[in-house]
């Protein structure tokens, strides 16, 4: 049996069946189109705020930036002038810190030296005077209040 043909007019004609003629498939294509146009606006618009947002937090970052950046200046400036005065104060004041540090040296020196001697003379006043260091007795003649260096 060989191939069956049909009819001519239950034939399927794609280009002509009801909805799908040129004209129709052309209105479909445009309103696809439409809708992706609409679309990318609808996100172009979208990303134009995000933009404008962006720009905004950037200048208020380059704001804080800016200001962050005069203080840490300051605080520079602050070092350095505090760096100057302590050099000045080593140089200017150095010396006098090496005497001081002799003079306390020295002064301990003499101390001792007083103290030797203080010992000499309260042991001089026990021997000599009957002196008691602890309490004054009633036939005392010397008055004097003890007292030991440290």
């Amino acid at each position: 049996m060989q191939g069956r043909t049909q009819h001519p007019d239950k034939q399927q004609d794609r280009s002509v069946r009801p909805g799908t003629g040129p004209v129709q498939q052309l209105h479909k294509n445009a309103q696809s189109i439409t809708g992706t146009v609409q679309n990318l606006e609808r996100k172009l618009h979208e990303l134009d705020a995000d933009i404008a947002a962006d720009l905004a937090g950037k200048q208020g970052f380059e704001s804080h930036l800016a200001t962050l950046t005069r203080r840490k200046e300051d605080l520079q400036r602050k070092i350095d002038a505090n760096k100057q005065w302590t050099d000045m104060f080593d140089k200017d004041v150095g010396p006098f810190q090496q005497k001081y540090v002799h003079l306390v040296e020295d002064i301990h020196s003499v101390y001792g030296t007083a103290k030797e001697f203080h010992a000499k003379g309260i042991q001089m006043l026990i021997d000599e005077f009957n002196y008691h260091v602890a309490y004054k007795r009633w036939d005392d003649t010397f008055n004097a209040t003890p007292f030991k260096p440290k």
